[in-house]
């Protein structure tokens, strides 16, 4: 069942990530920008992310803030930049923790 709920999860975090980029409220010249930042914080920021997770007692609850976190960054409609550095940060916090969940055997909350 935790297997189900994460992948949910995880399909629910890269769908509103992808619905925020291509939602057309970023401009057209700065859509590669956009992109750039989104990637760096979503892929790049995993590692360290991960070694503060480590540290972390309620990965559960990070893992709920990653969820919320996109969600706002998704919901917000402008700056179109801190949408990208919320739904980033969230994707990159959310693929940790889920991760952190399923390998530890933590229910996720």
């Amino acid at each position: 069942m935790q297997l189900a709920v994460n992948a949910i999860a995880h399909f629910l975090v890269d769908a509103l990530c992808l619905a925020t980029m291509f939602s057309g409220r970023i401009p057209t010249e700065s859509f590669f920008l956009a992109l750039l930042l989104y990637n760096t914080l979503a892929f790049s920021t995993q590692c360290i992310v991960g070694l503060a997770v480590d540290k972390a007692r309620n990965v559960p609850l990070l893992e709920m803030i990653a969820l919320v976190t996109v969600a706002g960054g998704f919901a917000i409609s402008s700056p179109w930049w801190l949408s990208v550095i919320l739904i980033g940060c969230g994707n990159s916090l959310f693929h940790v923790t889920g991760a952190s969940c399923l390998h530890s055997g933590m229910p996720l909350t």
